[in-house]
């Protein structure tokens, strides 16, 4: 019998097959409780190629002027 681990695991692995996207990412053991039990870093890695940094912020709106 796999761990709860192992079985989440393998269904990250199946549901990124079946979308045809590659196998990255793993879970772990969340690190704090307000986080849940567990966490994976799959969408962190989807959402940047490898090597590079991720895109700078979104410039910052003018404050607004005050009505003369």
């Amino acid at each position: 019998m796999d761990t709860f681990q192992a079985q989440l695991a393998q269904k990250l692995a199946d549901t990124l097959a079946a979308a045809d996207l590659p196998a990255v990412g793993e879970i772990t053991q969340a690190t704090e409780p307000r986080f849940g039990a567990y966490r994976t870093n799959a969408p962190l890695n989807l959402a940047k190629p490898p090597g590079e940094n991720p895109p700078p912020p979104p410039p910052k709106p003018a404050p607004a002027r005050a009505p003369t």
